[in-house]
């Protein structure tokens, strides 16, 4: 019999390994960018787009599989989604034009919606005090996405390109597996919330607008940063798959880990010390100075990659600490 501090902490590593793996495979297109570039004689404009249709279903995905995690449970909900996934991974190699491989991607991007699913899986099993950690180590899957664009073409030198999406398709089927085998709703008795009741906030909440502008600029960056840097680096670089996907890593680790690690510490800090008092509409335009700034400076040199991951990082949390939930006080008061 478990007790309820082990149950918590097996699912929440049950939540956290399936966000890994499905990051990995939703970051294998971008990872490969260079190879398609190459193979199907894409022009930038073509590649920019290919690495961005994954990202778009990923976003508009998440409302729909959310609602569907909240009615059904994250189990089911997961375990369909991996399932799901590991068809149009294994299907990316045998993409015999640039039409069908955009196909494949958009289906592919199925496996960025998964976020969605893993938040109300993994909150449920933790109290209001602990979710915010909670939700903080289940965000440690974004380093999912480092490992593809890093260990991909480093696999695809050693035993072929066709064998990182076959085997990535192997990995998603087995876990999906043993995670519908472990793997438990929470007991709750909530009833499920319907569309129009998640989308009354932004017509009761005008903040919900603000903070929305601010995760589109700031996370938006990063994961245009970040799908888009194995090839940028190559391009304009001149950078080896491999020295590419390898700083591109460490781009997604610096970024994930200042995210999840240091808001609860410096950001706090910086944000209740120089920046109380400002309104959203001051801070929302130095966000826009921040990302275009960010922007630049990768255009400078490649070494600059990291920083702008971790300053656009930062200042996402920095916002959220600045704008606390309705209830709370603010740093200001």
């Amino acid at each position: 019999m478990e007790g309820p501090q082990t149950s918590q902490n097996k699912h929440l590593l049950l939540g956290t390994v399936s966000f890994t793996v499905c990051f990995a495979a939703w970051g294998l297109i971008s990872a490969f960018a260079p190879h398609f570039r190459q193979q199907f004689h894409l022009t930038a404009t073509q590649t920019a787009f290919l690495v961005a249709v994954p990202v778009l279903l990923g976003a508009l995905a998440r409302i729909p599989i959310g609602m569907l995690a909240d009615r059904f449970g994250g189990r089911t909900v997961f375990t369909a989604l991996m399932f799901f996934v590991a068809v149009p991974v294994a299907l990316v190699p045998a993409a015999a034009s640039y039409r069908n491989l955009l196909v494949v991607a958009f289906l592919l991007g199925m496996a960025g919606s998964s976020f969605a699913v893993g938040v109300g899986y993994v909150s449920r099993w933790f109290s209001m005090e602990r979710q915010g950690s909670a939700l903080g180590v289940y965000g440690l899957g974004n380093i999912g996405q480092s490992a593809a664009v890093f260990l991909g073409p480093v696999v695809a030198a050693a035993y072929g390109f066709r064998t990182v999406y076959w085997g990535m398709s192997v990995i998603l089927l087995a876990w999906a597996v043993l995670f519908v085998i472990f793997a438990r709703n929470a007991p709750h008795d909530a009833r499920p919330k319907s569309l129009s009741e998640m989308l009354s906030v932004l017509a009761r909440e005008p903040l919900a607008w603000a903070l929305a502008a601010f995760y589109f600029l700031t996370f938006g960056g990063f994961v245009a940063f970040s799908i888009y840097l194995p090839t940028l680096l190559r391009d304009q670089f001149g950078l080896r798959p491999a020295d590419a996907g390898f700083r591109t890593a460490g781009f997604v680790v610096l970024a994930t880990l200042c995210r999840r690690s240091v808001d609860g510490c410096l950001t706090g800090l910086v944000a209740r010390e120089f920046f109380h008092g400002f309104s959203p509409q001051w801070q929302l335009s130095d966000c826009c100075w921040v990302c275009s700034r960010c922007c630049h400076s990768q255009s400078e040199h490649s070494d600059a990659l990291p920083c702008s991951a971790s300053a656009t990082a930062l200042y996402f949390s920095l916002c959220l600490d600045i704008f606390p939930p309705r209830g709370q006080p603010s740093p200001a008061s």
